[in-house]
């Protein structure tokens, strides 16, 4: 590659991302200081999680606190970079960034064999990459680097990050007036339509079509070599069309007209390690049952519901659903519990979370609880709280908030709102 265009995209790249942590829309995002603990090891680290949530500018936000260097592959410049342009770039950065402690690679996954590259100068330098997709960075990086790196999984924009954004002032301690709930309450609502990804505020949602696009295109059906893209297509319609609902692989690949099951759950996966959509088993003892039965889907973003489904009207409840959904995945991975679904075939639970060996939490998520569907919410969460042997379940809704008590069992009703500014269970 030409080091004369290299030097020119290092030294653009570095000028663009110089006026953007300027910004006044720089927000601080929840896991700086567990990242900089991390750094402390000779590890790699990996920051992963779904396009424009905003990976670059937390791994920024995160390497300058230190001296560092920097490029992104996902630059159309860079089509010819190659795995022996490392030494190149290293070469370069020196002659503009002087000597500095950290390396920091923007989608690296775009260069094959870059994990070897990582792997021979770790020692020396500090190293953070990002990347887009899961499954294939991992696999990459367990293959060369066992045991030498660890990851962190960045979400899309949290509610109480959401305030910050919206320069609303909150401080979870205090109690609130009237007037600071309806505030609150008023940006809630925006953030249950249009989710937590920075680009669709300030672009609208046609940016998301385009992210969504994108991410099909590039962290799909490119990387996979989709032999049937047109069945990649249909999934990811019906898929996102059916979010907070079990799915049944088998009658999918009937309606996509494709004989193998297998192949839509194979193409599945690939929505779930490019961080579009995500999936919720079922909860049993027996680890043959929870394999087979049917799992629930949801997308990683309300934002890209509202997008790509046009459905947020009469739908708020499997939006209220999927954001309760999106929060316990975030929870799950700092360590707070694994999430499932729980039913005996008469009666359902949204979600119970399994702390250690045991369900520690159950919850039901309904958008109005009301008296038309009282019996059948409470039967639900009243059916896995004795299942599990439990005395106290939540109710998850859009703003009511009381206590019942039912057969010795204590339920709370809680505003999602709340529960997630509260950041525990």
């Amino acid at each position: 590659m030409d080091k004369w265009l290299l030097q020119q995209i290092v030294a653009d790249q570095r000028e663009a991302m110089t006026i953007s942590l300027s910004s006044s829309t720089m927000i601080e995002r929840s896991g700086l200081d567990k990242c900089s603990f991390l750094l402390k090891n000779p590890n790699i680290l990996l920051i992963t999680g779904l396009r424009r949530a905003g990976k670059s500018v937390f791994a920024h936000l995160l390497s300058r606190r230190f001296r560092y260097s920097f490029l992104n592959f996902d630059d159309e410049r860079l089509i010819a970079f190659k795995t022996e342009h490392f030494q190149q770039l290293i070469e370069i950065f020196h002659e503009l960034y002087g000597e500095t402690d950290y390396y920091l690679f923007d989608e690296i996954q775009n260069i094959p064999g870059w994990e070897l590259f990582a792997n021979r100068i770790r020692l020396n330098k500090r190293i953070i990459v990002t990347g887009s997709n899961s499954n294939l960075m991992s696999s990459e990086m367990g293959t060369h680097l066992t045991g030498r790196f660890d990851v962190w999984q960045l979400f899309p924009m949290s509610f109480h990050e959401f305030l910050v954004y919206k320069k609303h002032d909150y401080t979870p301690a205090e109690p609130l007036s009237t007037a600071k709930k309806s505030s609150i309450k008023v940006l809630f609502d925006e953030y249950l339509a249009f989710g937590g990804v920075f680009e669709g505020y300030l672009f609208g949602q046609q940016r998301l079509r385009t992210l969504f696009a994108s991410i099909v295109t590039k962290d799909i059906l490119m990387r996979h070599q989709v032999r049937y893209p047109h069945v990649l297509e249909q999934l990811g319609a019906i898929l996102l069309n059916s979010f907070s609902q079990k799915i049944s692989f088998k009658k999918i690949a009937a309606r996509c007209d494709i004989h193998s099951s297998h192949t839509i759950a194979d193409y599945a996966g690939y929505f779930e390690s490019a961080f579009i959509l995500f999936f919720i088993r079922k909860f049993s003892y027996r680890l043959k049952e929870q394999h087979a039965a049917l799992k629930k889907v949801y997308c990683a973003d309300n934002g890209l519901l509202s997008a790509m489904t046009m459905l947020f009207s009469p739908n708020k409840g499997q939006f209220l659903e999927n954001l309760v959904a999106i929060e316990l995945k975030r929870r799950e991975f700092l360590g707070q519990g694994e999430v499932f679904y729980w039913d005996n075939y008469r009666q359902e639970c949204d979600f119970v979370v399994k702390t250690g060996q045991k369900i520690s939490h159950v919850y039901q998520v309904c958008f109005n609880f009301r008296e038309e569907n009282s019996k059948r919410e409470i039967n639900g969460l009243c059916g896995a709280l004795d299942y599990f042997n439990l005395k106290h379940g939540t109710i998850l809704t859009d703003d009511q908030e009381k206590f019942i008590e039912q057969d010795s069992l204590k339920i709370s009703l809680l505003p999602v709102w709340k529960w997630l500014l509260s950041g525990e269970h």
